[in-house]
């Protein structure tokens, strides 16, 4: 069995094989934990956009009337900056939803290709679109937001 080598050389082996395993499978079980937590963040992030964003668009519409009783003209590119801010905001959080799930229908493929695959190439799938589409979904509704307090500011 273990020809060659003292009893304790082989309980060595054994011992650093179990402790590959262990450490391999707390690296796992950690990434995974990991993988979750930034998917949840990245939710939480989506649906507070969207629901900040459709928000302050509709009190900004529904409720403009009524805070700003004379708007001034030289204003209105304020409040219509603003409107087109949040509804850019709006659009590329819901196009991120899409291509976020389409990416990992895309990955899944992927992956099963590398993995059944005889060619053992090294698997690296980059799939950046959701991440730039919360860049703009983040940086429109700040967008949106500055110039409504701006109108809001001016006009009061």
């Amino acid at each position: 069995m273990n020809e060659g080598k003292s009893y304790g050389e082989a309980n060595n082996e054994m011992n650093e094989h179990d402790y590959d395993y262990t450490k391999y499978k707390a690296f796992v079980d950690e990434r995974r934990q990991l993988v979750n937590a930034a998917n949840q963040s990245f939710q939480f992030f989506d649906k507070g956009i969207l629901t900040l964003a459709a928000g302050a668009l509709g009190v900004s519409i529904t409720f403009i009337n009524d805070i700003v009783s004379d708007i001034k003209p030289e204003t209105k590119y304020l409040l219509l900056v603003a409107w087109i801010g949040f509804i850019i905001s709006i659009l590329s959080t819901l196009i991120s939803f899409l291509s976020s799930g389409s990416g990992h229908l895309k990955h899944i493929e992927e992956l099963q290709k590398w993995y059944f695959s005889e060619n053992q190439k090294t698997f690296t799938r980059r799939f950046d679109w959701p991440k730039w589409l919360n860049y703009t979904s983040i940086g429109t509704f700040i967008l949106g937001a500055s110039l409504l307090a701006a109108f809001c500011y001016t006009n009061l």
